[in-house]
């Protein structure tokens, strides 16, 4: 058997196919991708109703920002699940906007996960500090609406040192030092932050070899 497959490179700074076929009984495939597809609708259904559960309270208790940038949060996280891993936003949406929304969750995480945690943790970090961490991902955010996406992709790769200098400035300026003290929420966030990492990790691994 011979299997022929053309692709080709319009939009990405990389062509070519990024999974491994997989040849199977179509009854199979077809469950398979339906299992696939439900689990990522779950995921961004629960993370959808977190985020405006938060949302809400921050409407009844706008003093309390930390409800506001974690809600922020949340639902890009939530959008993220339909424009990466199995691309339900594909069925709805055109390619273009597509990729835009992806590369937006991308820069859009850290600021918003940084004004959360400064704001769950007053008096860790200074206004220097917040500038410091938001500015640089606002830089990229611009990018999303001007650039052409074969120079908006090619942009990532320049990224990852900053979001990953960033993640760990969040963990060693603001959660550990709020572990020492003790501070209400500072172990569950700790453990939350590591794993939250190691999956900004793995997906930034992913997306730069695919």
């Amino acid at each position: 058997m011979e299997l022929l497959v053309r692709g080709s490179n319009w939009d990405y700074r990389t062509g070519g196919m990024w999974r491994a076929l997989t040849i199977g009984r179509q009854s199979d495939l077809a469950e398979s991708k339906w299992l696939s597809d439900m689990l990522a609708v779950f995921i961004g259904a629960a993370l959808l109703a977190t985020g405006l559960n938060s949302f809400l309270i921050f409407l009844f208790r706008p003093g309390e920002q930390s409800f506001l940038w974690f809600s922020i949060f949340v639902l890009v996280m939530a959008i993220r699940t339909l424009v990466t891993g199995e691309y339900l936003g594909a069925a709805i949406l055109p390619v273009e906007a597509m990729i835009r929304l992806e590369y937006m969750t991308t820069f859009a995480n850290l600021p918003a996960c940084s004004l959360f945690l400064m704001r769950f943790f007053p008096g860790l970090a200074s206004r220097r500090d917040q500038y410091s961490l938001v500015l640089p991902s606002l830089v990229f955010l611009a990018f999303i609406f001007f650039l052409p996406l074969p120079w908006l992709t090619r942009t990532m790769p320049w990224y990852y040192p900053f979001g990953f200098a960033g993640c760990a400035w969040l963990l060693i300026r603001l959660i550990l030092p709020a572990c020492r003290e003790r501070r209400q929420g500072s172990f569950l966030l700790l453990a939350g932050t590591i794993v939250l990492a190691a999956c900004a990790d793995n997906d930034a691994l992913y997306g730069a070899f695919k």
